[in-house]
Parts: structure tokens; sequence; C-alpha cells
């Protein structure tokens, strides 16, 4: 039995799913756990509640609607409701609004489902000092940079984004923090930031600024260090085979060759990444377009090609 509450306090893992959740409970149960005789909690203080990005952006003009950027997270924030109509049934998707809360309901649900007696109700509220662990997930930061780097998940950057700024301060995931954990990094490796501005985790807003030289003196600043570049060069898409350049450059010199990252926003398509020439050599490639004529594909079909051209290089 718990004589007290229990609570789900969430770290900013965006992979975190109700299957999940389920063995967690199963983790209860398996320890004689039948009875809660407080609340089921939500707990996402590990972030601050500015769960919109209009919140730490003001007057800040974005692409995109993502959903609601919580240290506490279930099923990408949505939930999947059954609907019948006719006697035909079907799904209806809708975003969480009150994450701790609406998460803690859905905790509260389960925990009865599976047959522990809960004698309070679903609420949100921060662990107390002292608390004990019962249960925990967890994905390793390079499985969540991978989802972010290889499929361009921009609500996995988001909540990426806000675990930098908590793990490098010890306080709060907020905004502010992130920004200037950020910065601090990219100065300490000496990358040139003229030009560049970096408001958001995802890169939607259109207040990012980012020049090729930036990006270019980064990817050097990791190649270089062969401890961070191993695990880095891992999370980037491959050309070919799989994430966001999985159908692009099959049988040219990049398929399976070509590890980067693509970018896309309204008149803007970029490409960055590493890859070996014919003769061995490693190659960083950058390339960034802003344009107003023609559409995306002529430029992505343009990148694909100066990659295959480089390797002649």
């Amino acid at each position: 039995m718990i004589n007290g509450n229990i609570y789900l306090k969430g770290y900013g893992d965006a992979s975190f799913k109700s299957e999940d959740l389920d063995e967690m409970i199963q983790d209860l149960k398996a320890s004689g756990i039948k009875e809660v005789t407080g609340n089921v909690c939500g707990d996402d203080t590990y972030f601050d509640k500015e769960y919109y990005r209009h919140e730490w952006m003001e007057n800040v003009e974005y692409e995109g609607e993502l959903p609601l950027i919580s240290a506490l997270v279930l099923d990408y924030n949505r939930i999947k409701t059954e609907v019948t109509w006719r006697g035909r049934k079907s799904y209806r998707e809708e975003k969480i609004l009150n994450p701790p809360l609406q998460i803690a309901e859905i905790f509260y649900k389960k925990l009865i489902a599976a047959g522990i007696e809960v004698k309070g109700k679903a609420a949100e509220g921060a662990i107390p000092a002292g608390s004990v662990l019962l249960s925990e997930f967890y994905s390793p930061i390079m499985e969540l940079l991978r989802r972010v780097n290889k499929n361009s998940d921009n609500f996995y950057a988001e909540t990426v984004f806000k675990i930098l700024g908590a793990v490098s301060t010890g306080q709060q995931g907020t905004a502010i923090n992130s920004y200037q954990a950020l910065y601090s990094c990219l100065k300490g490796l000496g990358i040139n930031m003229k030009g560049s501005s970096i408001v958001d985790g995802s890169g939607l807003s259109k207040s990012n600024y980012v020049t090729a030289e930036t990006l270019g003196d980064l990817l050097k600043a990791v190649y270089l260090d062969l401890d961070i570049y191993e695990w880095y060069y891992k999370t980037l898409t491959i050309a070919g085979v799989d994430g966001t350049l999985g159908k692009r450059m099959k049988g040219t010199a990049g398929e399976n060759n070509f590890r980067g990252k693509t970018g896309t926003l309204n008149g803007v398509s970029s490409l960055s990444g590493y890859m070996q020439s014919k003769r061995g050599s490693d190659l960083i490639l950058v390339m960034i377009f802003n344009y107003s004529t023609y559409n995306w594909t002529y430029y992505r079909k343009l990148k694909d090609e100066i990659v295959d051209a480089a390797a002649d290089y």
C-alpha cells in the first residue's frame, strides 16, 4: 500500500508512451502495491509552464503547430479517443492542454483498470523531498537526438532544448536557461555566431538565423572531437537509407555515404552534414538556399546533385 500520494514526474522525455506507463504500473503490481490512499499526481516542474512557444517568443512569427512543450509527456501530448457514429467507429486525436493534470487522469484510470485501488483523485503537484522511487522510464539522450536529426522531429527538438537548459543550470528548463547554455557551448567551441541568432529548439521561429559559416564551424568542431563525433554521426539521417533522406540520392555517390540534417521552411531549404569523397577524403557540406522562385523540390534536387558532384573532390 502507498500511504499518501503517488507521483508521475516527467523530465522532458518526449518518447514516453502509454505502453511505457502500463509497464510502470506492472512494476507497481509486482512490488505488491494494491492501494493508494492519496491522490495520483502529475509533476512537470522540471520545465517551466510556458507550454506554448509564443509565450517565450513574444511578437515572433513562427511556422507549424506543435503539441504543448512540457516536462511530463505522454503519447506526444495527444489523446486519441474513440468516436462511434451510426455504428461505425473512428478515432479523434486532440492535444493535451494541461499535461500534468490530464496525464495524471490517464494514470489514475490505468491504475484502477489494473486493479490498484485509489482513494484520492487525479491532481497535479510536485514530488516532495524524501519520496521513494518505485519505477522509472528513460531514453538515452542519443535516442532523443536520433529522432530529432533523422526525422526532423520539431517536438523532440523543443523538449531537448529545454532539457539542455535544465541540465546545464540545475534549475528549471526554461527558454532563457537553454539560450544561455547553448550560446555558452558554442562560444566555448569557438563557433563564429556573427549573423546567426537562435531563439528556439526546433528552428521554426522566423527569428532564427544561421549562416553557412556557423554551421560549418559547428560541424568541424564536432568532427575534431572524436568522442562527440562518434555518437553524433550515428544520429544523422543516411542518404538513401533512413529518415528524411531515406528516399533521396539513391543510385548516386551520396547513397549510404552522406549523413546529415535537412532543414525546410517556407522559402528556405538547407542540408548539412558529412560524407567521403571517392578519394577517401572526409568532407563537410553546408548548403542553405533562401528562395522566392521555383519551389522546394527544385532546391532539394539541386542539393542532391551538389552532394553527388562533391564525391569527385
